[in-house]
């Protein structure tokens, strides 16, 4: 039995799915899930996309550059960081590596906390073992964790929400529609109705306020970064978006038909940052910063990095093919049209907005003359010029385009 056939036992018992329920089954039923299955097979390859953390080490590196200017300015003893939805712990390791080569009592006083739900190490610590997620988190992180959240999906039919169903017709899963008496997709999609073209197909988390409720009772007294794509709502429901954003990725291609492979394909959706801000707020958070992955990482000094890559390369302390692997690697990581197009959400806890806020300037210098990490034989990082994703005039400006615009 595979996932198709578990859901379509399912709904011959029981009825049509919510696209919300497939959703999750398909990406983390235990035996058949996506992130089940593929984590385990595809540890020692290229997954079928590939984030900021794997992209260089400079990325973890600006990000502990910012942990410490916050360790800084609270002077706390320890700081404790809880990140979700890890992967493999290339940020996990970089970030603790880094904070030890910044400022090595930095280093000992830092204690992470990296989990994931299906990787081959769902939970691991670094420095403390005996630390909890019951004590205060100073920071939680998270990398392309929120596009994965499951969604609901509607069609707009005669200016009236029909929520979409998974089904089965002619013994394949297809899309059921129904008037919908979600309270939810209601209340989020009804301004829209007006503007939306018939046959509109679209998309709705209402997975944000469960996850920001759960992070406030781990950080009573911190900072939440949060890094992925997507747009505020105003954007998020436009005409001109009539298929929807749900994305379905497999073998390095894009798709949108969740129905192709489920199980062996990612899914996702854009993140709606209108409706996870306010539930962010809603949570006790308040909003800090919201920059651009480009704008987040030129302004606390990757531009510097690139500077010293080039330096060592005029100096002859690196070969050509070591230059222009680290380059484009950052180069990547601040694409405009592509990961540098990422958001960058901070919320801070009530408590600390106000010194927070008076040093915002102070939260993104960079006062560390650093030099810029190479990648190395280190496991996780991807060799752009050894493989078929090394064409960065192809890879980065039509996956993103297709990310980012259809």
């Amino acid at each position: 039995m595979n996932i198709s056939n578990q859901i379509y036992k399912y709904v011959e018992d029981n009825g049509p799915l919510t696209f919300r329920d497939f959703m999750d089954k398909a990406l983390y039923d235990k035996q058949f899930g996506y992130y089940t299955v593929n984590k385990q097979n595809k540890s020692n390859s290229i997954s079928d996309y590939f984030t900021s953390p794997q992209t260089h080490p400079s990325f973890a590196l600006i990000i502990t550059i910012f942990l410490k200017n916050v360790y800084d300015l609270l002077n706390r003893k320890k700081i404790h960081v809880l990140e979700e939805g890890a992967g493999e712990g290339i940020l996990a390791r970089d970030i603790s590596r880094f904070s030890n080569i910044i400022d090595n009592k930095f280093g000992d006083n830092l204690s992470y906390i990296a989990t994931d739900k299906f990787s081959r190490y769902s939970y691991w610590t670094v420095n403390d073992p005996k630390i909890n997620i019951t004590r205060n988190v100073d920071f939680y992180i998270s990398n392309e964790l929120i596009d994965s959240f499951p969604v609901h999906r509607f069609r707009i039919k005669s200016k009236k929400i029909k929520e979409i169903l998974v089904g089965v017709k002619a013994k394949k899963l297809s899309n059921i529609e129904l008037t919908t008496s979600n309270i939810d997709i209601i209340e989020r999609i009804s301004p829209y109705t007006t503007i939306l073209p018939e046959g509109y197909i679209g998309e709705i988390c209402t997975e944000y306020q469960k996850w920001s409720d759960r992070v406030s009772k781990f950080v009573k007294s911190g900072i939440v970064i949060s890094i992925d794509y997507g747009h505020e709502i105003e954007n998020f429901y436009d005409p001109k978006r009539k298929d929807g954003l749900l994305r379905c990725y497999d073998n390095h291609t894009i798709n949108n038909n969740p129905y192709r492979n489920p199980g062996n394909q990612d899914i996702t959706s854009h993140v709606d940052f209108t409706s996870l801000n306010k539930a962010l707020g809603n949570s006790g958070f308040i909003k800090l910063f919201d920059l651009s992955q480009k704008d987040f990482l030129e302004i606390i000094g990757i531009k510097n990095l690139i500077d010293d890559l080039k330096k060592k390369y005029n100096n002859k302390q690196i070969n050509h093919k070591t230059y222009t692997e680290n380059l484009a690697g950052m180069l990547l990581l601040t694409d405009s049209k592509g990961l540098g197009k990422f958001r960058v959400l901070i919320h801070c806890t009530k408590d600390l907005l106000s010194i927070l806020k008076k040093n915002k300037e102070f939260l993104i210098h960079n006062k560390f003359k650093l030099e810029c990490p190479l990648k190395s034989s280190i496991k996780g990082y991807i060799n752009f010029s050894s493989t078929h994703l090394s064409d960065s005039n192809t890879l980065p400006v039509k996956t993103w385009k297709e990310i980012f615009d259809i």
